[in-house]
């Protein structure tokens, strides 16, 4: 994945055995030099990083396995720091949204759901009496606004969600 992203970053349509191995040796000097860290699948700066959970209008970068679990959690706290206490079943949902997934599959609301229940394991969040997700007080939420993203989200009056079809319809401007 990393040798795709710097090759569209360049402009390269492919990317040939000789591109692909000056990458992987840029990648293991920056991880020798201390410069970045591997955390599971992912690469990451060294130092403490505030995160953006970034809104996604490619639809090659439109695969939630792509997508680290803190990135996951910066985009749920997001929501819950815009519109508050939400349902749980419309968090995943809402978060979904915005990173920029028009429609939540199944896969994307239970990737969404098991980080949503760390968070609740971890006591980032809390649930309140109704039932609804909040933020924890005592979270110290480190998120980036986003640049100019809003949230559509559609919400079923019995709580049902409706993978897109409209019931009823609501804009959130996270500005």
């Amino acid at each position: 994945e990393v040798v795709r992203r710097i090759r569209s970053l360049w402009g390269l349509k492919r990317s040939g055995r000789a591109i692909q191995e000056a990458i992987i040796r840029g990648v293991k000097f920056a991880y020798d030099q201390g410069l970045i860290l591997y955390k599971g699948d992912f690469l990451w700066p060294v130092g403490e990083l505030i995160l953006k959970p970034r809104y996604r209008d490619d639809a090659q970068l439109l695969k939630i396995d792509l997508i680290c679990d803190e990135e996951l959690a910066a985009a749920v706290k997001a929501v819950l720091q815009a519109q508050y206490a939400t349902p749980k079943e419309t968090l995943a949902v809402v978060a979904a949204r915005y990173l920029g997934f028009r429609q939540t599959s199944t896969v994307i609301r239970e990737r969404i759901a098991d980080v949503v229940e760390s968070m609740l394991s971890e006591k980032q969040l809390t649930q309140l009496p109704n039932g609804m997700l909040d933020l924890s007080q005592n979270t110290d939420v480190k998120v980036a606004p986003p640049d100019d993203v809003s949230i559509i989200w559609t919400y079923n009056e019995q709580n049902d969600l409706d993978e897109g079809k409209n019931v009823s319809s609501y804009k959130l401007n996270l500005d």
